[in-house]
């Protein structure tokens, strides 16, 4: 009852795909970009996926309302995390 899904090739070990839209939940642009990659590892680990390899969705109103450097320092928080997870 995860939001991802398990594709399971006829040869090889199956794959777990997810995609998550969570909005802010911190003031900082890098963390929230962290914990938003940490949610969609989450879903899957509990699928008992191993993670090889992660894209970046974002829905994001841009310049002037928000700056791009903002939008720079959330896919660096998600990449940080995902490398760490071994992405």
């Amino acid at each position: 009852m995860d939001d991802a899904a398990l594709v399971r090739p006829e040869s090889g070990p199956g794959l777990v795909f997810t995609v998550d839209f969570i909005t802010p939940v911190v003031d900082s642009p890098k963390d929230y970009g962290a914990i938003a990659a940490a949610n969609a590892l989450s879903d899957g680990y509990a699928m008992g996926g191993e993670p090889q390899v992660a894209l970046a969705v974002c829905g994001f109103p841009g310049e002037p309302a928000v700056p791009l450097a903002v939008l720079s320092e959330i896919f660096q928080g998600g990449r940080d995390k995902a490398a760490e997870a071994g992405c």
